[in-house]
């Protein structure tokens, strides 16, 4: 069922979240530790583009 879910619904933001999602999955504290590790890396190329 997610993957018809992945498929109906393909966009970056969505691949992000699950990228996200299989982060914390992964690593529990380590992996909410990288999840905002990667926010913050986007944000500031967001800032700075």
């Amino acid at each position: 069922m997610s993957a018809r879910r992945k498929a109906a619904v393909n966009q970056p933001a969505m691949d992000f979240m699950v990228k996200v999602l299989s982060a914390i999955y992964v690593g529990g504290a380590y992996g909410l530790v990288l999840v905002s590790l990667v926010q913050a890396a986007i944000l500031v190329s967001w800032l700075r583009g």
